[in-house]
């Protein structure tokens, strides 16, 4: 049996990653620190070098260990390839702002599972820890419905007017499909614990989890979570026997008629108004064209793909003139598909160990299912569903976390603890103490920079243009490679000082995952100064990067009208009008004023 200080932190670790947020402290408050609490508890527990060792022999004597430790080693091999290979390799490495999910987190994560799946021992703390970690979160969720937060503003998460209001809660994930997502796991790691659990506190707190999750889940409004959560109660029904089915169906039904009559009710407007949305949009909105782009993406670079967190970057010279103009001014900053984002990132090396962790995932609950049926068929539910959902959403750090965790649950249960043995030297301790400096380093330094860069936030709030200039410049030296918050500080600077407002636009142009945003920011800058060749220059660049962009069509139509080259103008009005699909009247009023292109 491993060490209670051991056994405890690992599995809290795991749960607090979805939990922990920090507004008004970081910039990326609701991301930053799941990263850097991944780090570091990757960091310490490979501190345990001798101990992990024994571990990891005895995880490797059985098949499913095997496999795992070498799709592990796959996964980190095919990213760093993709990632030498990408065209901004900094941000490959350290990861987009929106996710941080670069080399290094995607490893950190491969190192923490690993781990995990070599220390059985901690099944039953890891239930306990996620399932009382994801009940705060899901209540958190479900006070944001209900219209309470203390902590975030409610705007960030409502859409539209009046009784048609819809209300997404994000809990502490930063999106409501990210937080549905997560909470797929901790449901039914919750079940788990219900199903295993003697008479007492654990496992009512496993029941009642397992209501309020599901709860949350749908006034999520997510329908992918929704799917998922249905999924994996079916995949449970078929694995179970008669008596947990009959208790099963018993709580379906009663959740069935809470949901109803809160659907009914006054308080169910917001779920009604999303209803009344999903009825409008029944597939999903730009999913469908989404998806047969970067599939075309995908065939363009198949060996190797793009390289981790570059799809921002190189989708919009995919992007079909169909989907542009469904969606004119809308950001793909991924498919949306957990097999597309692996194999546009990392080509069919990424696409095929992808589909890999599912099917080891799968073969070890059924491999397993005789000898510890109960528990194996809670986590196989809880991967069905996560991976249903996973179809039709963004993977976060949050989310691979908890799939691959769920996959080493799933392969250490069947095989030996080595940790019980006295203490061996290790043969490999100074590799963990490197891989422990390595995550250590990271976190420090991306922790750093964003405490820098919500310190440059704080003196553009206050309107102190000296302050915010200085604490910009200190980030931009400073700060984590492929971290910067360049175009958001140009966009901020623009209302305080106009002068330092261009260096930082400039700068986007280069370090910036959404380049056309960069490069048009940049024109709208050179426009202030009344620089038309500047100006006319960014345009021509913003459209090289996202050709079926409407906007820069349509804004470099009015700046050649401005200065007398009508035919050119035309020729951008049309394009513009092509791209708008006639969502905004201002680009079809150019287009009629100016005439056919002849």
């Amino acid at each position: 049996m491993s060490r209670p200080s051991i056994s405890h932190f690992v599995p809290a670790s795991l749960a607090i990653v979805p939990f922990i947020i920090a507004p008004g402290l970081l910039f990326y408050f609701d991301v930053t620190p799941k990263a850097v609490i991944l780090l570091f508890a990757t960091a310490i527990w490979l501190l345990f070098a001798p101990r992990n060792e024994l571990a990891l022999r005895a995880l490797v004597k059985d098949r499913p260990g095997r496999w795992f430790a070498g799709l592990a080693a796959a996964q980190a091999v095919s990213l760093t390839v993709s990632a030498i290979f990408a065209a901004d390799r900094a941000l490959a490495f350290t990861g987009g702002g929106w996710r941080r999910l670069g080399v290094v987190m995607e490893c950190a994560v491969l190192v923490f599972t690993l781990l995990l799946a070599a220390n059985p021992a901690m099944l039953r703390p890891v239930l306990r820890w996620v399932t009382a970690a994801g009940l705060l979160v899901a209540i958190y969720g479900i006070c944001q419905f209900a219209g309470f937060d203390p902590f975030l503003p409610a705007q960030a998460y409502r859409a539209g007017e009046g009784i048609w209001t819809i209300v997404r809660p994000p809990s502490t994930l930063g999106n409501a499909n990210y937080f549905a997502g997560y909470l797929i796991y901790s449901c039914f790691y919750a079940a788990a614990l219900f199903a295993s659990e003697p008479p007492g506190f654990w496992k009512y707190c496993g029941a009642v989890a397992v209501a309020v999750d599901s709860a949350a889940i749908f006034v999520s409004g997510t329908r992918a979570a929704i799917l998922g959560l249905l999924m994996g109660a079916v995949f449970l029904a078929f694995a179970v026997g008669p008596r947990w089915r009959r208790a099963a169906v018993a709580f379906a039904a009663i959740a069935a008629a809470v949901l109803a009559a809160v659907y009914v009710s006054p308080a169910g407007v917001p779920l009604r108004a999303r209803v009344r949305w999903s009825r409008e949009d029944p597939l999903g909105g730009s999913r469908l064209l989404l998806w047969r782009d970067t599939s075309r993406m995908f065939a363009s670079r198949w060996l190797a793909g793009v390289g981790p967190e570059q799809f921002g970057r190189e989708f919009p010279q995919f992007q079909s003139v169909e989907l542009a103009r469904a969606y004119p001014d809308f950001y793909q900053e991924s498919p949306h598909n957990l097999l597309l984002d692996a194999g546009v990132a990392q080509g069919v090396p990424g696409l095929a160990i992808a589909m890999m962790w599912i099917a080891l995932g799968f073969y070890t609950a059924w491999r397993t299912r005789k000898t510890h049926g109960g528990v194996v068929a809670y986590l196989a539910a809880a991967l069905a569903g996560g991976v249903v959902s996973a179809q039709f959403s963004s993977p976060v750090l949050t989310t691979r976390l908890y799939q691959l965790a769920t996959i080493a649950l799933l392969c250490g249960i069947g095989c030996t603890d080595g940790m019980h043995r006295a203490s061996a030297k290790s043969r490999f301790g100074a590799l963990y103490w490197l891989g422990s400096a390595t995550f250590l380093a990271f976190g420090l330094a991306l922790l750093a920079s964003d405490l820098r860069a919500r310190a440059f936030q704080r003196s553009v709030e206050k309107k102190d243009a000296a302050q915010a200039v200085a604490r910009y410049r200190r980030l931009s030296e400073f700060a984590l490679p492929g971290f910067n918050i360049d175009l958001y500080a140009s966009r901020a600077l623009v209302q305080l000082s106009l002068g330092d407002a261009v260096p930082a636009g400039e700068r986007a142009t280069k370090t910036a995952e959404d380049r056309q945003n960069a490069f048009f920011n940049l024109a709208q800058l050179c426009a202030r100064q009344n620089d038309i060749a500047a100006t006319e220059k960014n345009l021509r660049a913003t459209i090289a990067a996202a050709p079926n962009w409407f906007k820069p069509h349509w804004v470099l139509a009015e700046l050649l009208r401005r200065t007398d080259r009508i035919r050119e103008a035309r020729e951008q009005a049309q394009l513009a009008f092509e791209r708008d699909g006639g969502k905004n009247p201002e680009v079809t009023r150019t287009w009629k004023e100016l005439g056919s292109p002849r």
